[in-house]
């Protein structure tokens, strides 16, 4: 997830690129492993909703604390999901 996220968000322009990428890799793991304990998550889309929602909730937390705007989120989602579920489904 670390080397995604830091490709994504390369286009930030900030000294900390490499501790937000590490943040927001480990909280995205963490949110995938919780999710991934219930029964067939990865087809369900209200568990898709959620985990989308907790990532939102932390890249908003993340904005706030190292006063950036992540433009891509939805590119975040994405490939974060496919992470997610190849490692956890």
């Amino acid at each position: 997830m670390y080397d995604n996220l830091t490709d994504i968000l390369n286009d930030i322009e900030t000294i900390d690129i490499e501790k937000i990428s590490e943040k927001l890799a480990l909280e995205f793991d963490k949110i995938y492993k919780e999710h991934s304990l219930k029964p067939e998550w990865d087809k369900n889309k209200d568990v898709e909703n959620e985990i989308t929602s907790d990532m939102e909730d932390f890249i908003w937390d993340i904005e706030d604390e190292y006063d950036i705007n992540v433009e891509n989120k939805e590119r975040i989602y994405q490939v974060i999901r496919g992470i997610g579920i190849s490692f956890y489904g």
